[in-house]
């Protein structure tokens, strides 16, 4: 997945979205801010969930071609720049404006041959971010997880309360920072959760 921020932050937030849904783009710059104040503390890891049909996974192969050549953050900026704007003060979608990805993506200086070949190969990443998510409930965008635990109320001070939360259990965790993550919330959580369907 792409992660934004450093890979050893304290405290990891899974963002489940999609570049053509309203409330992604809304909230995305809560997401920025939330970076901007703890930038040694917190990374971002996106996992992508298609409910727009073809363009949106455009959106999404794009973003993931980019990162794999290190401009994910460029990419991810410019998409929501390109296929959002604002009339009489309400976010409107510009789905037809994935027809110019491709001189987005050489406007950020990405190497068309690679990017050709890492479309491609960037299904399998919508697809398991779908699966993913999917496995502990989560069917619609956005959703947000901070180090494993979900985050319904989507304003900033809600994010600054939960992130700061975290970070003091992280800080009075012991070990290091680098290892925090996969040992006290990956190794330690729910990989799927039961639907209301099962036994």
């Amino acid at each position: 997945d792409p992660v934004e921020g450093p890979r050893d932050a304290k405290v990891t937030i899974v963002e489940g979205y999609e570049f053509l849904c309203p409330y992604c783009y809304l909230v995305n710059p809560l997401i920025e801010q939330i970076r901007a104040k703890y930038p040694n503390d917190v990374r971002v890891v996106s996992k992508y969930i298609v409910i727009h049909g073809p363009p949106a996974a455009t959106a999404g192969t794009y973003a993931c071609a980019a990162a794999k050549q290190g401009k994910f953050t460029e990419m991810k900026t410019a998409l929501w720049s390109r296929l959002w704007k604002t009339d009489n003060g309400r976010p409107q979608a510009q789905p037809e404006q994935v027809a110019n990805l491709e001189a987005v993506a050489t406007s950020l200086g990405l190497d068309h041959d690679r990017l050709t070949k890492d479309l491609d190969s960037c299904q399998q990443w919508l697809q398991s971010g779908q699966r993913e998510l999917a496995a502990v409930g989560i069917n619609s965008t956005p959703a947000f997880f901070v180090n494993g635990r979900p985050l319904r109320e989507r304003t900033f001070a809600a994010f600054d309360a939960m992130v700061a939360k975290e970070l003091a259990t992280a800080n009075n965790s012991g070990g290091t920072a680098a290892d925090y993550y996969q040992r006290e919330v990956v190794a330690k959580g729910l990989t799927r959760v039961k639907s209301r369907f099962a036994d």
